[in-house]
């Protein structure tokens, strides 16, 4: 049988080899399957109990310690975010969350749904036009760059189309194909560690994005040993480089570490960009007394104009057809 220190094998039947599943709780033993993790479960507990919580206070210490770091930014930190990037088709700013715009192989753009959709529509009612006056279809083409749109099930070319926005060191390509790797898509096999080294490189490039997904998987172990310091150190980054989502996560850990201060700058901030949940840190600070009248009026302000100024006829039909 295995004990704490033996990685190697199953800690319940003594099996080794491959597929082996970390106890996710101590981080110290490995199991074939629930089966055994229950059939362990009782010699196991107490053992567990410990090192979660020696791991819960060494997290809690790392994570400090990486917020201490923090200081080295200075006031670029708390400066202004960089202009959205822009749809390159309506030229307004892209919508905060990726669900929200699509990555395109062939150019390298990232378009709004709402220009992809009303394009399709465009094209939908020109081909029905077409139909009846026996005049052949038109082809489906990026609405960009007007490349042939591939089949969903085109994985191969796709990748290779990925790979040659690459060679000319587009840091969205490199993030996008990272995201693949990371979650088994486009028909490759689910790899961390491949993810991370893409997403690195995407934040040399430059992507604010791939520094939030860098320093995640810093902080929780995801193809990469973990390490507080650095995930922290690249969600300022991040925050610095626009991206409001790690602005927010370096609010709410400030805000656990009662580091109230430091915490409302960050939520003001990614709030006055247009983030909901930043939006109802400062309205729960507002209640607290840690933001005064003046600073939740201005920020309500500014996150209207920040979401107003993303809002389109199209957008907000592609979302519906979305059911978002």
């Amino acid at each position: 049988m295995s004990t704490l220190s033996d990685m190697t094998t199953c800690a319940a039947c003594g099996t080794g080899g491959e597929g082996l599943k970390k106890c996710t709780a101590c981080e110290q033993v490995k199991y074939c399957n629930v089966a055994c993790q229950k059939e362990h479960r009782p010699k196991h507990k107490k053992a567990c109990k410990k090192r979660a919580v020696e791991i819960a206070t060494e997290k809690g210490e790392a994570m400090i310690a990486g917020l201490d770091r923090l200081s080295i930014y200075g006031d670029e930190l708390f400066t202004d975010p960089p202009p959205r990037e822009d749809c390159p088709i309506c030229f307004l700013p892209l919508p905060i969350y990726p669900k929200d715009y699509v990555f395109q192989p062939c150019c390298g753009k990232r378009l709004c749904n709402g220009c992809i959709d009303a394009t399709d529509e465009q094209n939908i009612q020109e081909n029905a036009a077409r139909a009846l006056s026996g005049t052949p279809p038109l082809p489906q083409n990026c609405p960009f760059c007007r490349a042939p749109l591939l089949d969903v099930s085109d994985n191969n070319e796709e990748i290779k189309r990925i790979k040659k926005r690459m060679e000319a060191n587009d840091a969205n390509a490199f993030y996008y194909l990272g995201m693949q790797y990371r979650y088994g898509r486009l028909g490759l096999s689910q790899d961390y560690t491949k993810a991370f080294e893409l997403h690195i490189k995407a934040a040399e490039l430059g992507s604010a994005t791939a520094h939030y997904m860098v320093g995640f998987s810093y902080l929780v172990g995801n193809g990469v040993e973990r390490d507080a310091k650095k995930g922290i150190h690249h969600y300022a980054l991040s925050a610095i480089g626009g991206y409001e989502q790690a602005r927010h996560y370096l609010g709410e850990l400030e805000k656990t570490a009662g580091r109230m201060d430091r915490s409302v700058k960050h939520f003001m901030i990614a709030a006055s960009s247009g983030i909901d949940n930043s939006l109802d840190m400062i309205r729960e600070g507002f209640m607290n007394g840690h933001v005064t009248k003046a600073e939740y009026e201005n920020t309500l302000r500014a996150h209207k104009d920040a979401q107003d100024e993303m809002k389109s006829e199209n957008r907000t039909k592609a979302a519906s057809a979305r059911g978002w």
